[in-house]
């Protein structure tokens, strides 16, 4: 629902509302997450009002909430940029995004099996007992882990610089976003 707004903003040229509302989302949800794991647990201890309704044992659900709220303030700041919009089925265009965009879905599952079920595989695979491939797909899940957060980083960079770098064919490659762009990708794809 909020990606066609957020398209909408960047074919507008409008990089900042765009940064603000992306960069807030996530910031957001990290602070949410942050109050319902590390704030609320000490604030049962302290106060019985909370400790009534605080149940220690979801942190999970508590952590679904944090990005169902952030998803659901950023959706109702994105709304007045979506009144102007039809709410209509283009057919047509339907169509062609699906023939685009199912080759992509299949190399997303098979990314997420790939992903999920190297890590469950390796403790029977790995040469060492079962305790340390554990620890070693641990390991392997940590910096897998943060290769897709530097990697979700770069893709919110090439989508803020999209509008200023795709826009006109006369951008100089010696512009500082554009050497930004074509010498971090590289390196944070490897």
């Amino acid at each position: 629902m909020i990606a066609v707004p957020f398209a909408n903003l960047r074919q507008q040229n409008r990089p900042i509302r765009f940064l603000l509302l992306k960069l807030g989302s996530i910031f957001l949800n990290i602070a949410l997450v942050l109050f319902f794991v590390e704030l609320l647990p000490w604030l049962s201890k302290k106060s019985n009002w909370v400790a009534q309704w605080f149940t220690k044992d979801d942190i999970i659900f508590y952590v679904i909430l944090s990005n169902l709220l952030s998803s659901a303030i950023t959706f109702a700041l994105l709304l007045p940029l979506m009144r102007h919009q039809p709410l209509r089925w283009d057919w047509g265009f339907l169509k062609k995004m699906l023939g685009y965009s199912w080759p992509l879905v299949i190399v997303g599952f098979a990314g997420v099996i790939n992903q999920y079920s190297s890590i469950a595989f390796q403790k029977y695979l790995l040469p060492g007992d079962t305790i340390s491939n554990l620890s070693h797909g641990g390991i392997y899940c940590r910096r897998v882990s943060w290769r897709s957060y530097l990697v979700y980083l770069l893709l919110h960079l090439i989508m803020l610089l999209n509008p200023s770098s795709f826009h006109t064919r006369t951008r100089k490659m010696h512009d500082p976003y554009m050497l930004t762009l074509r010498w971090r990708l590289p390196s944070l794809v490897h």
